[in-house]
């Protein structure tokens, strides 16, 4: 016996030890309560981030407050690890991490559990609010933490979290989203949980508006009508003032159409409700439709006065910049009207977007400072191209130069539009051929250039020279110089990563696996109807499409999803259909594809080479339809297909 104990005890403490070698993240103290400091350790041995400088972003889930706060974690290096420290308060439940690299966007998502801590009381149980926090991170922050949504185990942590502490169950939004997983798994025992709760809240005579509301929406949630039905009346009658009533009047002012009648009713609702953290954004919404209203008129002081009472100024700057880039003729060859209206709208979107820089008054709490900064300096640069377009038609090149220069800057050089209008405004302004047919050249190599610039500069080349001819060559080479570099750069983002399997109707109703496009390069393009980045690039797609229509190597597959539509087959149909694409359109009807690819925003497209393996993963669109039918050529071709190689260098 003495030696079998002795066998047991070693193999426990080698299990031990395996496991603590294993471990990639550690914490301490390893079981904190609320308010304690904690310090963290990160090695990113043996995972994907193996070699890299890295990054993290700490996300503190406040439970009381159903707050989530980003903070930016000041990382120190020691050998190959990472240390950093979280500081938390007395009502944080969780803390849980983005860890990626410095210079990519590649993330370690810890095999899809996420690094995460949670808080405990003294005997070392999870504290109230601490399984709700960690379910609320499998399924509504899941992007936040590099890792897949698990419904099914936020539902699993969100039972346990009801079963240790039946309080957590009175907070509306846990058990709305209990209600709401509860239902997407038709899990009869849960749901049979939230129609007591509704009834329990429905019931109460002294029940506030938070709880009638709740049984309201949980009761449209279950589909149970009736009972919805005297709830809504109850809460109306008890609560005329109330959020649902707000609700209701929301609904009646979106069906006025005259302006002066919105005004009416906005000036009525005034005195009926409290301008408070709750109401803001629907008094916000009225105040911009009647702005925008005034505006169609050409009301402009109307217009800036209405718009100057929303309380959002970052959303005042983006109704601002929308309505100067219209006046003035929405680019260059548009027609320009009021451009002093315009001149005056647009430089009070850039000094508003200039003082957020500054205070970050409007910023999230889910964003971290440096996150909110990077996002209104992009943003002070897309204002900047509609200043500079006004600037330009009103006669001032050098001042629409030194804005456009902050917009291309802004965008990295990498919209072709905003550097087709830098161009010419570069022309004009410094006068000096020579150094715009310079700058062209450079733009072209780096393959930063439109059919428009690429005309611009065969007009000053000839111009200069006198040798058409020689610009054929040049051209050629200049082309062929860019496809290379962008092949040399696609290289170094190649990956080759086994793709997620799946099977999906389409539009016919026909099952399309990937398991049975092997042996051929897939371009999957993840998409939906009300994406406006998506729709801009289907031109482009349908080249690509038409230019590989006789390769029997090369699938294009379109994959319709996150739709909001309720018959998503028909909306889908319809859209394309419309617009006359002889796409290949797939339903992830479910969304659970384009989860399983870990898409966090569309357009993204995804290159899978013959074997299965995602060889490139490309996110949005720059506007320019040849230069995505190029870099998709050339993807395909890494991926293995041989008929789009690029020609040797003239």
């Amino acid at each position: 016996m003495k030696s079998a104990s002795l066998v047991i005890l070693l193999l426990i403490q080698c299990l031990i030890l395996t496991d603590l070698n294993a471990q990639e993240f550690q914490t301490s103290p390893q079981y904190p309560t609320p308010g304690e400091t904690v310090s963290f350790k990160y090695n990113p041995a043996g995972g994907p981030l193996e070699g890299q400088d890295v990054k993290a972003v700490a996300y503190i889930v406040d439970f009381d407050d159903e707050n989530l706060q980003a903070v930016e974690i000041d990382l120190k290096k020691e050998g190959n690890a990472y240390t950093g420290s979280v500081a938390s308060n007395e009502t944080s439940r969780l803390v849980f991490f983005s860890i990626k690299s410095a210079t990519t966007d590649k993330a370690d998502s810890n095999n899809d559990t996420g690094f995460k801590f949670m808080f405990y009381d003294k005997s070392r149980k999870p504290v109230a609010g601490a399984n709700a926090a960690k379910a609320m991170m499998y399924y509504r922050y899941a992007r936040m933490a590099n890792i897949k949504g698990n419904p099914v185990k936020a539902l699993n942590l969100l039972k346990r979290e009801f079963k240790d502490h039946p309080v957590s169950a009175t907070y509306p939004e846990l058990l709305y989203t209990y209600a709401t997983l509860a239902k997407s798994q038709n899990d009869e025992e849960a749901l049979a949980f939230v129609k007591e709760k509704a009834d329990d809240y429905a019931g109460m005579r002294r029940a506030d508006e938070d709880k009638l509301t709740l049984a309201f929406k949980l009761y449209e949630l279950l589909g149970e009508e009736d009972s919805k039905a005297k709830v809504e009346k109850k809460i109306l009658r008890k609560f005329s003032d109330g959020m649902l009533a707000l609700q209701n009047a929301d609904k009646e002012f979106r069906e006025l159409e005259s302006v002066d009648d919105k005004v009416d009713f906005y000036n009525k609702a005034l005195k009926n409700y409290d301008l408070n953290e709750k109401t803001r954004n629907t008094f916000d919404s009225w105040l911009m439709s009647i702005a925008r209203d005034y505006a169609k008129q050409d009301n402009w002081p109307k217009y800036e006065y209405y718009m100057d009472m929303v309380s959002n100024e970052v959303n005042v700057a983006s109704n601002y910049n929308n309505a100067a880039w219209d006046l003035a003729g929405g680019g260059l060859e548009g027609e320009a009207k009021q451009l002093e209206v315009a001149k005056r709208l647009s430089k009070k979107s850039l000094d508003i977007i200039m003082a957020e820089q500054k205070s970050l008054a409007h910023k999230p709490a889910s964003y971290t400072d440096s996150e909110w900064k990077q996002n209104m300096d992009f943003t002070y640069g897309m204002y900047s191209d509609t200043y500079a377009l006004i600037q330009y038609k009103l006669g001032h090149p050098d001042e629409a130069l030194k804005y456009q220069e902050l917009a291309c800057k802004g965008y990295d050089w990498n919209d072709k539009e905003m550097n087709e209008r830098y161009a010419l405004y570069h022309e004009k302004a410094v006068n000096n051929p020579a150094e715009t047919e310079k700058l062209l050249s450079h733009l072209i190599i780096e393959g930063k250039a439109s059919e428009k610039m690429k005309e611009q500069h065969k007009r000053l080349f000839i111009a200069n020279n006198t040798l058409e001819t020689a610009y054929e060559k040049l051209a050629e080479q200049l082309q062929w110089r860019a496809n290379a570099a962008m092949k040399e750069e696609l290289k170094e983002s190649m990956m080759n990563e086994p793709a997620p399997a799946f099977a999906l109707k389409d539009l016919a109703g026909n099952t399309v696996s990937l398991e049975s496009l092997k042996g051929k390069v897939v371009v999957l393009d993840f998409w939906a109807t009300w994406c406006g980045p998506c729709k801009a690039s289907f031109p482009g797609m349908q080249d690509a499409v038409n230019k590989f229509a006789s390769s029997d190597e090369v699938v294009f597959l379109f994959v319709d999803t996150w739709e909001r539509a309720e018959d998503k087959a028909k909306n889908a149909k319809d859209f394309i259909e419309s617009k006359g694409y002889s796409f290949h359109v797939l339903l992830d009807e479910e969304n659970k594809v384009v989860e399983d690819f870990g898409v966090s925003g569309i357009p993204t497209k995804f290159i899978i080479d013959k074997n299965g393996n995602i060889r490139f993963k490309s996110v949005g669109f720059g506007g320019d339809n040849d230069a995505l039918v190029e870099e998709l050529s050339l993807m395909i071709e890494l991926a293995g297909h041989r008929g789009t190689a690029v020609s040797s260098m003239p």
